[in-house]
C-alpha cells in the first residue's frame, strides 16, 4: 500500500492567496482561470501560505518508499518547481508526482489498493473509480470541500498522523 498526500489545502493553505486576486478578474472563464493559474507567482503564494496541522513535521518523518506528494499543477516550471522546492527547503525528500490539467491523478498514478488524503471530492471520487482507497481530509475538520461540497461519504482525518493509522 502506498500513501499519496494532495499538496494544495493538505500541507498548505494555499488556496485563500490563489484565489485572492481572481475575482477581480472580468474574464471568468475556465481558459482565464487556467491562464491566470498559470502567470502567479507560485513561489509568493507558498512563501505566504500557512502550514495545515504540522504537516511539514509530520511529512518528515514517512518514508519514500511508500509516501508520495501527489499535486495538481497547470505550470510545471512555475507551480510544479515552486512547490518542489519549497518541500526540498524544508527537508522533505519525498517523491512528488505533478499532475498536469487538466489530467486526473489516476492518470498518473494507480489508485488500486492505494491511499489518497485529499481536500477535494472529485479527487477522491476519481480515486475510488479506480479502485483506490480515500481519505477525506479539511484543515478546519469541516465536512465541506475545498468547492463547497459536502462530504458524505469519505472516512475524513483531522492530521496526516492518522494516515498511518488507517485500516481497511
Amino acid at each position: 500500500m502506498k500513501y499519496y498526500i494532495d499538496f494544495d489545502g493538505v500541507i498548505l493553505d494555499t488556496e485563500k492567496l490563489i484565489f485572492e486576486n481572481w475575482h477581480k478578474e472580468e474574464d471568468r472563464s475556465e481558459e482565464a482561470k487556467i491562464r491566470y493559474l498559470q502567470r502567479i507567482s507560485w513561489s509568493k503564494i507558498i512563501e505566504n501560505s500557512m502550514v495545515i496541522n504540522n504537516s511539514l513535521n509530520i511529512l518528515r518523518t514517512f518514508s519514500k518508499e511508500d509516501t508520495c506528494i501527489l499535486t495538481k499543477v497547470h505550470s510545471a516550471t512555475n507551480e510544479g518547481a515552486s512547490k518542489i522546492l519549497f518541500l526540498r527547503r524544508e527537508g522533505i525528500d519525498l517523491p512528488v508526482v505533478l499532475v498536469p490539467y487538466p489530467l486526473k491523478k489516476t492518470d498518473l498514478v494507480d489508485a488500486k489498493n492505494n491511499i489518497l488524503v485529499d481536500d477535494a471530492l472529485f479527487n477522491l471520487d476519481a480515486w475510488v473509480s479506480g479502485g483506490g482507497i480515500p481519505l477525506y481530509f479539511n484543515k478546519d475538520n469541516s465536512d465541506i470541500d475545498s468547492w463547497g461540497i459536502e462530504n458524505t461519504k469519505y472516512q475524513k482525518i483531522k492530521t496526516l498522523s492518522n494516515i498511518k493509522n488507517y485500516k481497511r
